[in-house]
């Protein structure tokens, strides 16, 4: 599997700002105001109010980027915090909208990218209309904290952003995890399950990997391996490809974590 990471610098502009400014990536709107002396320290005083009406703007991040398609196998753009209302494009053809800061979004490239210099924008859009339009549309009224700007519970974003009665009201908006293009050839583990099942004196663990292709072969199967706190090999093996693929492991006289204070917190590793 291959990375190609697209974090760094990117260019902000807005209808806010009279020329565009540098952009921090991962970060956000309100940092990168900050850092150029756009805004004053919104926790200073009641600088609050005012940096929060930069919120009903919008904004976009842009950055040109250059890749060689013959090094790309089944490319993905992988989005793992977009903070919230965002509409990404890649070469000026529409990618994704998200509504969501609380998930990663992964959105397949074939066709989108080209050979070369490519340029991905993401627009931002304010986050204060956003919840007071879907507000002015509910057919009725949800509660909301004191102190806060009503309507935030319509939307998938950290709440106390909004407001709360120990915080200021300073929605921000920007891309706050890492972005960046993967290419993989063959199998891929998207998620792995881990279940476990406590009896006397050993643990039974359930481990279901699941798997993400673009490739129709069976010619391929998955390998796991069980390490102690002491690095000592637990379990190995390997199963071949099936629909209903599951790990079950037993660990006789398992070595148990504990919170601070009650024991140790010995891990295992599973590779």
């Amino acid at each position: 599997m291959k990375k190609f990471a697209l974090n760094g610098q990117w260019t902000l502009t807005s209808s806010y700002l009279s020329s565009s400014i540098k952009g921090k990536v991962p970060g956000s709107v309100t940092h990168d105001l900050l850092e150029a002396g756009l805004i004053p320290d919104p926790f200073f005083r009641d600088n609050e109010w005012q940096v929060r009406e930069v919120m009903r703007h919008d904004f976009v991040y842009e950055r040109d980027f250059f890749i060689s398609l013959t090094e790309l196998t089944h490319p993905v753009l992988v989005m793992e915090g977009l903070d919230t209302v965002a509409s990404i494009a890649l070469n000026d053809r529409p990618l994704l909208k998200t509504y969501n800061m609380h998930r990663t979004y992964r959105v397949r490239l074939e066709g989108f990218l080209k050979e070369g210099m490519n340029t991905i924008r993401i627009h931002l859009h304010s986050p204060i209309r956003y919840v007071e339009n879907a507000l002015s549309q509910a057919t009725h009224t949800l509660y909301h904290a004191h102190y806060s700007i009503p309507g935030y519970i319509y939307l998938r974003k950290a709440h106390a952003m909004f407001g709360w009665d120990w915080g200021p009201q300073l929605p921000d908006a920007g891309i706050w995890r890492d972005i960046y293009i993967e290419s993989s050839e063959g199998f891929r583990i998207d998620h792995c399950e881990i279940r476990q099942f406590h009896e006397t004196n050993k643990i039974r663990l359930e481990v279901i990997p699941e798997l993400e292709s673009d490739s129709v072969t069976t010619l391929a199967c998955v390998e796991l391996k069980l390490l102690d706190p002491d690095g000592k090999v637990v379990y190995q093996g390997s199963q071949s490809l099936a629909l209903d693929l599951k790990f079950y492991i037993d660990i006789p006289d398992p070595r148990r974590w504990y919170p601070n204070g009650y024991g140790d917190q010995p891990l295992y590793q599973l590779d």
